[in-house]
């Protein structure tokens, strides 16, 4: 596939003297004598954010607009036409009614690829089908960490969640453009390239289930946030929202405009600061494949502080040709090879022959998957794998495991930027999953403690003293340590297996490099699990220990069906 390039896709007609609007706090006039703006549609309606209760009042009043809603923060209003949106909103910026104001835009989201047959997984871990994987060192971290649990949306244009290799782990999803819940590439609204989102999807999330590839975050949740190439900015905005309100842990978004609208700008900047209940939603970007310095993608989604923004190398370790660059750019993840045999990044396709191959899988060898849109979803599914070990890090915590884990790769200097170090063409360095899970686990674990039993997560030190613990909060603690069996109240909790607490008091409790993490993968040992979602019992090998209702039950033996959202468990092997 070749390059998609922003191309001026409307024409403004019939407009007298000088019109404008303002983005981020500067005047932006219309290019009068092509009588357009590029990439952008200008709607007849406003997006602004008001500086107050008076100010909002003040304009709710006025008799040239119509309110319509609220998305967010954000106020929507209706003007007569388009001239009127342009100057009704730049006279309110001006006026100081508003933190910003400007025309509701119909914009073109440009997914950020480059531009065969079905496998086995074994076919695919070998080189070269899995070399993204080998180059950040991710087979390497999933005896630590597989993502479980942690919920990733695929902001795209579609996902395939029928797909045999994504099924198992997509959750639900939402239709920007339809206000539903079905996001599937090929249903309401069809894009260009509408395998896109499903071939991002699958680094991130493919199962490991013997069929296929492997994703980063093999037991991630995948959700699909659909929206076709040309959305209005307020339906953006809106699907910021949903995520911010669902909870959603990383946003994958391998797209891009290179002039973010205020509003857009503002859900961004909200969902990464208060998503997560308070704790900052992780929003990855692709940084785009143009060949820019900063100055040409400095007003990008990509850009904005807040979230991560991607670029690519390719299996030499060097910057892809194509890769935007600057003083923005945040990290560096595989991206593919532009050359005399080009090299993908090998993926999920849309199944049945309706995507991008004639199979269901793209592969590295076909040269397809290539761009920093398929860098961005690496970097996300490496997020999750962090995330699996800690769900209670910050998104700044997050950044700095990221950040100072990365392998310095290129043969440029590094030079010391944010306790880091770094350079334009590679950011902070190429991500390292091994290494980053690895410092996760000897970060510091907080956790809300309830009155009542408590399950704790798998200590990784060699013991965890529980005086203090005993002094504070609890009255009683079963260790479990291997082929010892059950410790009841002991000094110190054994590393490796976990342990229940009992609580006299709901407390907040911090357990400094402990390592405290979940394992997600049935041994014949004992081990600790909790579940994001109601988990249907079907495995009749694995044996259940629960606590619920002051009872402890038993599956098979007992009547336990179902563990539910948020419910922790013993398992292991019969």
């Amino acid at each position: 596939m070749k390059f998609i390039k922003l191309m001026p896709i409307v024409f403004i007609s019939l407009w007298g003297g000088d019109l404008y609007y303002y983005q981020n706090g500067e005047k932006v006039f219309i290019d009068k004598s092509k009588r357009h703006i590029d990439s952008k549609i200008v709607l007849s309606s406003i997006l602004l954010k008001p500086k107050d209760e008076k100010a909002l009042n003040k304009i709710k009043n006025m008799k040239n607009i119509k309110f319509i809603e609220k998305i967010g923060d954000i106020y929507k209003f209706e003007a007569k036409n388009t001239t009127e949106a342009l100057k009704i909103s730049a006279k309110l910026y001006e006026d100081n009614l508003t933190e910003f104001s400007a025309p509701n835009f119909l914009q073109k989201r440009e997914n950020r690829l480059k531009l065969n047959r079905n496998l086995r997984e074994d076919d695919f871990l070998d080189l070269p089908y899995s070399w993204h994987l080998d180059t950040i060192k991710a087979k390497e971290a999933w005896s630590i960490s597989k993502g479980a649990g942690i919920k990733v949306a695929i902001f795209d244009n579609g996902v395939d969640y029928t797909h045999e290799d994504l099924k198992n782990n997509y959750l639900f999803g939402y239709n920007v453009n339809n206000s539903n819940d079905d996001a599937h590439p090929l249903h309401y609204e069809i894009d260009t390239d509408s395998y896109h989102g499903t071939a991002v999807a699958g680094i991130v999330g493919a199962s490991k289930n013997n069929i296929g590839i492997i994703g980063i975050a093999p037991e991630s949740f995948l959700i699909g946030v659909k929206r076709i190439e040309n959305t209005s900015d307020d339906l953006i905005v809106k699907a910021f929202n949903w995520l911010k309100e669902k909870n959603i842990d990383v946003i994958n978004c391998s797209w891009g405009t290179y002039d973010v609208s205020d509003s857009v700008k503002y859900a961004i900047v909200d969902l990464a600061t208060n998503g997560r209940d308070g704790k900052g939603a992780l929003i990855v970007f692709a940084v785009g494949n143009d060949y820019y310095t900063q100055d040409d993608w400095k007003d990008d989604e990509s850009a904005i502080e807040e979230v991560i923004g991607v670029g690519a190398i390719d299996q030499y370790n060097q910057r892809s040709v194509f890769s935007n660059y600057g003083e923005k750019l945040d990290i560096v993840a595989p991206g593919g090879y532009l050359g005399e045999n080009n090299l993908g990044i090998s993926s999920t396709d849309i199944m049945e022959n309706e995507g991008l191959s004639s199979g269901n899988y793209t592969l590295s060898e076909s040269g397809e998957l290539i761009g920093t849109s398929f860098s961005a979803p690496i970097v996300a599914g490496v997020i999750a794998d962090i995330l699996a070990i800690n769900p209670n890090l910050t998104r700044d915590e997050v950044k700095d495991i990221l950040y100072s884990t990365t392998q310095k790769t290129g043969n440029l200097e590094y030079i010391s930027k944010d306790n880091y170090t770094f350079n334009e063409e590679y950011g902070y360095g190429l991500v390292n999953t091994k290494d980053a899970v690895d410092r996760a686990l000897i970060t510091n674990f907080s956790k809300n403690i309830k009155i009542g039993w408590n399950l704790i997560g798998n200590v990784n030190i060699d013991n965890l003293s529980t005086e203090y613990m005993f002094n504070n909060f609890a009255d009683i603690i079963y260790n479990y340590i291997g082929n010892n069996g059950w410790v009841l109240n002991p000094a110190t909790v054994k590393s490796g297996k976990g342990f229940w607490l009992r609580s006299t008091k709901n407390k907040n409790y911090i357990f400094e490099n402990t390592g405290v993490t979940n394992s997600y993968q049935i041994t014949d040992e004992w081990q600790t699990l909790t579940t994001d979602r109601n988990l249907r019992l079907s495995d009749s090998d694995s044996y259940y220990f629960v606590y619920r209702d002051n009872n402890w039950i038993t599956y098979p033996e007992g009547d336990l069906k179902v563990i539910y959202k948020g419910e922790g468990y013993w398992t292991k092997k019969r």
